[in-house]
């Protein structure tokens, strides 16, 4: 009984691991580009992500920052650092 308890939750902690396969939401022969909509950028499989821009202020920007966060962060770890690099 002992080994069959054991085996089951090997395999229910393994299962836990299985990858999930997202589906795209256009075909890649879409006609759709790639684009940069107000508050978010439409990847090629019809993906919406999320966007925040500071434009420069001053005039013409002289350089372009892109800043990525990583999975346990979120776009509001740079409300700092956007409008310092926007001036």
């Amino acid at each position: 009984m002992r080994g069959r308890s054991l085996a089951l939750a090997l395999a229910a902690a393994l299962a836990a691991c299985a990858p999930t396969v997202q589906k795209p939401l256009l075909t890649i022969a879409s006609t759709e580009a790639p684009r940069f909509e107000k508050d978010v950028f439409v990847s090629f499989d019809g993906a919406r992500l999320g966007l925040q821009t500071w434009p420069a202020e001053g005039g013409a920007p002289w350089a372009v920052i892109v800043a990525l966060h990583g999975m346990n962060d979120y776009s509001e770890a740079f409300y700092l650092a956007g409008p310092a690099w926007a001036k």
